[in-house]
């Protein structure tokens, strides 16, 4: 069996949750005897004007993988992927399944790595997006249909209830071990957005500062690929810095064994998402042994119980600043939340 997946931004290169849970996918098949390739599509914008660099970019050392930066090179990387022979596609970016679905592969499957009808509704859209049309035709298409956890499978089914094909494939990560370290640190670790709860937790730093004035926060991530959003989120918590004289450091976006440095230093790592399909950041952390403070979410309660972490109101930076000080100021529960969920997370999610 040979399976051809069709991403973004395939590891080493990085750019959030579905880079590592892709990642982590193609390795675990490879280690069953599954043959893979990856048709990777890196920083890719479609509306690109600028000359065409070349032919698309060839990589073997371990799998098979071509990648591709810019529309010029889409027809040689489909050429090749339809060469493979494939048996299954496998589209794990919505705005990527018109490629998956030609490759002539017996069978076609979708990921729903990011929901996107449910991104629209908390964000009041009243009108469909490039993206939530995309997912449309994906999981209207596609002959299989994988959702991370049981709630965004659920979530997924109310808005597809024609589609039969809707199943939880929970996803996992790769163990690691765990260097003890000085925790001195908040971390928010991942993609500066709305619906990622950067601005509830912002709005929470004059609250935490008012407690414990002496707490260091790290923003670990930022927008890739969109540096005039990643400007506007970086102004506000450089503002939030400068008014509440808090310790934050912002440094950037990172990946691998960076980021792993980061959660060994967390106190605690908040994730106070309005929405999640699996909550990567939230098993990272918790594999790190750090006590997480996360949103009172379907996925996330997946992932974190009242031994592993504290769960908070969504989109409720009252309720999230309060949870922040007041483990701040139990170091025994901390730790005993970061052991709880390191356990866990090693005994189901890797």
């Amino acid at each position: 069996m040979k399976v051809v997946h069709v991403t973004r931004d395939f590891p080493p290169r990085s750019n959030g949750g579905i880079s590592t849970a892709v990642g982590g996918l193609v390795a675990a098949l490879v280690g069953r005897g599954i043959e893979c390739a990856v048709v990777s599509f890196d920083g890719y914008r479609p509306t690109r004007k600028d000359p065409c660099p070349g032919p698309p970019t060839y990589d073997d050392s371990t799998i098979e993988v071509v990648r591709v930066t810019h529309p010029g090179q889409v027809a040689q990387a489909r050429d090749w992927a339809r060469s493979l022979g494939a048996d299954i596609s496998h589209c794990h970016h919505d705005l990527l399944w018109e490629l998956a679905s030609d490759l002539e592969t017996k069978h076609k499957v979708v990921t729903a790595h990011v929901l996107q009808r449910e991104q629209n509704r908390l964000r009041q859209l009243e009108h469909d997006t490039l993206s939530s049309k995309a997912q449309d035709r994906a999981v209207s298409d596609a002959d299989r249909v994988f959702a991370p956890s049981r709630a965004a499978a659920e979530i997924l089914r109310q808005d597809y209830p024609e589609i039969p094909t809707i199943q939880f494939v929970p996803l996992a990560i790769t163990d690691r071990v765990l260097v003890e370290r000085q925790r001195d640190v908040v971390v928010c670790l991942g993609r500066f957005s709305d619906v990622r709860g950067t601005g509830d937790l912002i709005d929470a730093l004059p609250l935490i500062a008012a407690a414990r004035p002496d707490a260091h926060l790290a923003f670990v991530g930022g927008a890739p690929d969109n540096p005039r959003a990643e400007r506007r989120w970086l102004q506000q918590i450089d503002e939030a810095a400068s008014k509440t004289g808090l310790h934050i450091h912002r440094p950037g976006w990172v990946a691998g064994d960076e980021v792993w440095t980061w959660l060994e230093r967390a106190q605690l790592v908040v994730v106070p998402s309005w929405v999640e399909t699996f909550g990567m950041a939230a098993a990272e952390a918790m594999l790190a042994g750090a006590a997480v403070i996360g949103s009172d979410i379907g996925a996330l309660r997946e992932l974190v119980d009242d031994s592993t972490g504290v769960l908070v109101p969504p989109r409720n930076p009252l309720a999230l600043g309060n949870a922040v000080v007041e483990l701040l100021g139990d170091e025994p529960r901390r730790q005993s939340l970061g052991r709880a969920a390191r356990r866990r997370i090693q005994q189901q999610w890797t």
